[in-house]
């Protein structure tokens, strides 16, 4: 149990790093309306995964991304992201 533990901690210590400029990026872009329904889950090589509650915030969140607000993002955060994705889940297992 220790050493999982010890693996999830490495983990999100890196995620965590690799997410900085994203981060600032995202509070800075995203509108508030859908900031406060939506995160990001994951950073790997270059793909972003954007959880959200519903099929409704999903689409919402489609149409921002399409309509500038990737390009927006990418640009805002500096580094080198290629993709985002968009995914139906539950937030209050992200802040675990």
């Amino acid at each position: 149990m220790g050493g999982s533990f010890a693996g999830l901690k490495l983990k999100l210590q890196r995620a965590r790093r690799q997410r900085g400029a994203l981060t600032k990026a995202w509070m800075a872009v995203v509108p508030e309306a859908l900031r406060d329904k939506a995160a990001v889950a994951d950073v790997r090589a270059g793909f972003v995964t954007i959880v959200v509650p519903d099929e409704g915030t999903r689409y919402r969140m489609d149409r921002f991304l399409r309509s500038g607000g990737e390009l927006d993002l990418k640009r805002a955060c500096g580094t080198s992201v290629r993709r985002f994705r968009i995914k139906v889940g539950r937030l209050d297992a992200l802040s675990s």
